[in-house]
C-alpha cells in the first residue's frame, strides 16, 4: 500500500502546522523503510515478535556410561589429558573440548 502525499497532508493533524511536500516524502521513505526494516526482522527472528525468548538450542548429552568407565588419570601429563579429551569428544558432548588442550592440539599439529 503505497500513501501518496496529499492523503498524508489529510491524516495530518492541524497542530502540525504547513509541511512541505518534500518533508512529507521525507517522513514516508522514513515510514516505508522502517516498515521493511520490521518486517525482515520479523522474518528473521519470528520469536522476539511475539516476546518469546529464541528457542534454546538443545542441551549437550552426557554420556553417563562412558564418564564412569574413562576417569581421566590421577596427575596426568599433557599427552594423557590431550588422548582422553580426544576421546571424550568423540564419545560425548556434555561440554566442549577446553581451550588449553585445544591451544597445544593445535600448536603441535603446525609444527
Amino acid at each position: 500500500m503505497t500513501i501518496t502525499i496529499e492523503r498524508a497532508r489529510e491524516l495530518l493533524p492541524p497542530e502540525y502546522g504547513e509541511i512541505s511536500d518534500k518533508e512529507i516524502q521525507h517522513i514516508l521513505d522514513w515510514m516505508y523503510f522502517v516498515c521493511d526494516f520490521a518486517e525482515k526482522r520479523q522474518r528473521e527472528h519470528p520469536w522476539e515478535s511475539l516476546g518469546k525468548e529464541k528457542p534454546k538450542e538443545p542441551e549437550a548429552k552426557l554420556n553417563k556410561e562412558r564418564h564412569q568407565t574413562n576417569k581421566m588419570p590421577m596427575k596426568a601429563n599433557i599427552d594423557q589429558k590431550i588422548k582422553w579429551h580426544i576421546e571424550h569428544v568423540a564419545h560425548c558432548k556434555c561440554r566442549p573440548m577446553p581451550d588449553k588442550i585445544r591451544k597445544e592440539i593445535e600448536k603441535r599439529i603446525r609444527k
